[in-house]
């Protein structure tokens, strides 16, 4: 399984001369250990960069996103923060979407599921949307929302454990 969400990730990354993203029809949502078992990092982090820019050829527009890590959960890393990058963006007026691709906002505190793309360095989000939870915080609380369509919101120090346990 982990091999194949490796594959994903590295196609998707390769997919830079393409028109379309290589995986806009995936619709199915892995599950918590599916997610944890594919990731390489499972971390909480706050963004503190997000830019876009056009590829060489102008074909495409690529956000990197650069995350300081508070707490590792899963994997191991040198530094104290990693760079994804993914599919679409804004640069000027022009606009770049790709369906079930997470946002990420400056300053935004998050937990990501991350797999990295193949020898670039780069990392990208597994699973796509659910692979990327904001952290909110309510009555000094720490939250999260969890899997699933009809989803509450979490302890964050609950969804942290439950992926602990999956580790085990």
């Amino acid at each position: 399984m982990k091999k194949i969400l490796k594959m994903a990730l590295l196609l998707a990354a390769l997919s830079a001369g393409s028109a379309a993203p290589l995986f806009a029809g995936v619709s199915k949502t892995m599950t918590l250990k599916q997610r944890t078992d594919g990731a390489d990092l499972v971390a909480t982090a706050r963004t503190v960069d997000v830019r876009s820019a056009w590829n060489a050829q102008k074909s495409e527009i690529y956000t990197w996103i650069t995350l300081e890590i508070n707490e590792v959960i899963k994997g191991e890393i040198k530094q104290k923060t990693v760079q994804l990058r993914q599919l679409g963006g804004s640069v000027g007026n022009a606009v770049s979407r790709v369906h079930g691709m997470p946002q990420f906002v400056q300053h935004e505190e998050v937990l990501v599921f991350l797999g990295t793309l193949g020898e670039s360095g780069f990392y990208g989000v597994v699973d796509w949307l659910d692979g990327k939870k904001t952290i909110s915080t309510l009555q000094n609380r720490q939250l999260v929302k969890a899997d699933g369509a009809n989803a509450k919101h979490v302890a964050l120090n609950s969804y942290k454990q439950r992926i602990q346990n999956l580790l085990k």
